[in-house]
């Protein structure tokens, strides 16, 4: 079982995000991470995204979890409207008592890169966080790049 997300998965941690401390707009890096050893090059392969808020010197804030697929996800990123691009995070279970919200899929992509005799298949996805009811956490986009496979995000 997931240790926060209940899910009825292992799961191992892919990618975390760096820790953006003393910013109401944090933004990441570009992070990417090798595709077909995390999905073995499945669209159905699941992706476990769980936001976390940080609290320093505290127990960090669950946030909230979605369970995606790779497809899935692509599939948001061509969405019309930024309403069309959200996905609703599953609430956090006891003892977390945070509102669970929406994710934003601005981009996800799946991108080959040649090496030699090899092709390795890429992920990443730019999202914004959205809170419950639609509005934007801030107003900067927050770059969180991800691959498809079993991980959480960001703690």
């Amino acid at each position: 079982r997931g240790p926060h997300a209940g899910t009825p998965l292992a799961i191992a941690p892919a990618l975390r995000s760096e820790v953006v401390g003393n910013d109401l707009n944090p933004e990441w890096h570009e992070h990417e991470v090798d595709l077909p050893s995390l999905v073995q090059d499945r669209e159905d392969g699941q992706l476990l995204v769980e936001v976390w808020d940080y609290d320093l010197g505290m127990a960090s804030d669950f946030i909230g979890y979605r369970l995606l697929t790779l497809k899935g996800l692509v599939e948001l990123s061509r969405g019309a409207t930024a309403e069309a691009r959200r996905f609703k995070l599953d609430p956090p279970p006891a003892p977390h008592k945070q509102e669970a919200g929406y994710v934003e899929v601005q981009r996800a992509d799946i991108v080959s890169y040649a090496y030699s005799e090899s092709i390795d298949n890429w992920i990443s996805a730019k999202a914004r966080l959205v809170r419950r009811g639609g509005t934007p956490l801030s107003t900067r986009d927050k770059d969180i790049h991800f691959p498809s496979g079993q991980h959480a995000l960001p703690k």
